[in-house]
């Protein structure tokens, strides 16, 4: 069982319900950690049979920069909606941080973990 990690991910995103906020993207700092069997891809050494974590992250940025969310709660779920898509993937955590989010703060975040299966 191997773990993989995407660490400060940069993603553009309208997340927040206040008027001042909902019409503009912010960026976000995302770190995903990733659990699964990765036997295959130590012994082959061949990219075919990884992740693909460029369509991955892809997809994520696709789905964060079209979209609004009114909480970073619901913001985080689709992420790890989306890290939990692909069937290689046995237990995923994903943490969203807001910078600058609350007055006197130096950052937001919030976690979640999941599992396929």
């Amino acid at each position: 069982m191997g773990t993989l990690k995407i660490k400060n991910l940069l993603v553009r995103s309208n997340v927040g319900f206040e008027p001042h906020i909902r019409d503009y993207q912010q960026d976000l700092l995302v770190t995903i950690s990733i659990c699964y069997n990765s036997l295959l891809e130590e012994g082959s050494d061949d990219p075919k049979d990884a992740i693909d974590l460029n369509l991955m992250v892809k997809e994520i940025m696709g789905r964060a920069e079209s979209g609004h969310f009114n909480l970073i709660e619901a913001f985080t779920r689709m992420i790890l909606d989306t890290v939990l898509e692909e069937g290689r993937v046995d237990r995923a955590e994903v943490e969203v941080k807001k910078v600058k989010s609350i007055q006197f703060s130096g950052e937001l975040s919030f976690s979640l973990s999941g599992t396929n299966g």
